[in-house]
């Protein structure tokens, strides 16, 4: 061996010897969803909520972090591909648990009905959807019994704004979506509509929110892990809820 190799070589068991000495972190990938505020959107502080928190424990854990910002379809059918590596704000279904990994949850989603002001209609089951013209968001995913009920229309639309403005304008009965996201897009991006519009009393559903990891990163299983211990601790420390408070989520 020459003497240049054998400093080389030396040079790098000292390095991998010092104490303290910093190893290259590992790179995570996060794919937010767009127009779900206050869990995640480009415009919001830290991209939302879930991208905040998705973010923070990530790093904590010792991971470069990226974000990026797609309409839902292509977030969730890229984190279940492998093109990212971790999709906050997801609802768990059977179909999602054969791509994704699913953490402990984040936040509670409660799903109501928004009907035009002055509407006296109340939701308590679906029979009291019966003949009535239902806007949804296409890629959701609702409760079963509600997506086969031949009891009314569903009429699928990319986003849930134009739902909103077509419940405004009459040319659909309701609409829907967790509730935080539908008092923050009608304050913030449609306050015109606030008074045309209300939200039902009752709920379809009110289930938890969690952080998903694509089951095609091999280490997928310690990420989860990695996440699920720094939710813990912020749980523990009030971190937690003081980003609760940050995203005006309390």
């Amino acid at each position: 061996m020459s003497k240049p190799q054998s400093f080389f070589l030396l040079a790098l068991l000292l390095v991998a010897l010092v104490p303290g000495a910093p190893a290259r972190a590992e790179g995570v990938t996060i794919a937010g969803c767009e127009n779900y505020a206050p869990y995640s959107d480009a415009a919001l502080p830290g991209t939302g909520f879930a991208n905040d928190l998705t973010a923070k424990i990530m790093k904590q854990a010792g991971y470069e972090v990226s974000v990026s910002v797609l309409p839902w379809v292509r977030a969730l059918e890229g984190t279940k591909s492998g093109a990212f590596d971790i999709l906050p704000s997801a609802w768990y279904t059977e179909d999602r648990g054969q791509a994704l990994l699913f953490s402990e949850p984040i936040a509670m989603s409660r799903l109501v009905f928004v009907k035009p002001a002055g509407s006296t209609f109340e939701f308590h089951t679906l029979e009291d959807l019966t003949g009535l013209r239902v806007g949804i968001v296409s890629g959701y995913t609702y409760e079963p019994d509600f997506v086969t009920s031949p009891l009314f229309q569903r009429q699928a639309v990319a986003d849930i704004l134009v739902n909103l403005r077509r419940v405004a304008t009459r040319h659909i009965d309701l609409t829907l979506d967790d509730e935080l996201t539908l008092r923050f897009i009608i304050h913030s991006r449609a306050p015109e509509l606030e008074p045309m519009l209300a939200l039902t009393h009752g709920v379809l559903s009110e289930q938890g929110l969690f952080v998903a990891f694509s089951k095609k990163r091999p280490d997928a299983a310690k990420l989860l892990a990695d996440f699920n211990a720094g939710l813990g601790r912020m749980r523990a420390d009030g971190s937690y809820q003081r980003l609760l408070a940050l995203h005006q989520m309390q």
